[in-house]
Parts: C-alpha cells; sequence; structure tokens
C-alpha cells in the first residue's frame, strides 16, 4: 500500500479547521473510513459537487485555492 504526500492536504485542512475526522465526514456525508482513505492517499478525494461546495465552506478554502493536481476522470 502506497501513502502518497501530496495528499496530506486534506488532513491538514481538516486540522486547520479544528474538525475531526468524524465530523468532517459528517459534513461530507461520506464514511469515516473513506476519509482516513483519502488522508492516507491510498484513494483520491471522490466528491459532488455540492461535497466540494461543503469541504470548501467548513475548511474556509476557496475552490480555486485546492490543489490543482486532482484527477480529472475521462
Amino acid at each position: 500500500m502506497t501513502h502518497r504526500a501530496d495528499h496530506n492536504w486534506v488532513r491538514t485542512l481538516r486540522m486547520k479547521a479544528n474538525l475531526t475526522q468524524e465530523e468532517l465526514s459528517v459534513c461530507l456525508k461520506i464514511s469515516s473510513a473513506t476519509l482516513r482513505k483519502w488522508e492516507h492517499g491510498d484513494i483520491e478525494p471522490s466528491m459532488t459537487w455540492k461535497q466540494w461546495s461543503t469541504f470548501c465552506e467548513v475548511t474556509g478554502v476557496p475552490f480555486d485555492q485546492l490543489p490543482i493536481n486532482l484527477s480529472r476522470s475521462a
């Protein structure tokens, strides 16, 4: 299992917002296990527009300031 350092931004933003994994996962309506996988780099975040909007709102980071290296689905 490879842990990719480029996914640490999820954890960093969550912690800067003073949110626990449980709190953020509830806001995004995802499981805590999924959030942990994002934070460890096991899987890349995949969210609906509404979830991204919520993520930006609760972390205080505008969408255009999120990492631009997110994969794009074909």
